[in-house]
């Protein structure tokens, strides 16, 4: 009964929303509007773990890269998480996280690579 009613609480605290400023109306429906207008608005502009992800995607080492094999067929774009658009034109995107959608949904194993240097 005791794990119970701490689990309830838990829940409790995680789900408590009060809106009674005018600071949390604000930020509320700035999330709302931005949700409802962008994919994945959270991540592309407020996220500060995407904003690190961007500072360490221009010095990283590992690159994602396109070759001579690639037929710009777009599928590669379409699988991406971030939305990125067109991968061989975008390949060095500030908003790649490197989760390698695009190399496992290519048909080509030797059109898009992932490189050291």
């Amino acid at each position: 009964m005791e794990q119970h009613q701490r689990g309830s609480a838990a829940a409790g605290t995680l789900f408590h929303f009060e809106l009674e400023s005018a600071l949390a109306w604000s930020v509320f429906t700035i999330m709302l509007g931005g949700s409802l207008l962008v994919e994945r608005f959270w991540c592309k502009y407020l996220c500060p773990m995407e904003a690190i992800l961007a500072v360490l995607n221009k010095i990283s080492p590992i690159r994602v890269r396109t070759q001579e094999a690639c037929v710009d067929c777009g599928r590669c774009g379409s699988a991406c998480g971030m939305g990125i658009e067109e991968r061989p034109e975008n390949i060095r995107s500030l908003e790649c996280v490197r989760c390698l959608d695009c190399l496992d949904t290519c048909k080509r194993p030797e059109a898009i690579e992932l490189r050291l240097g």
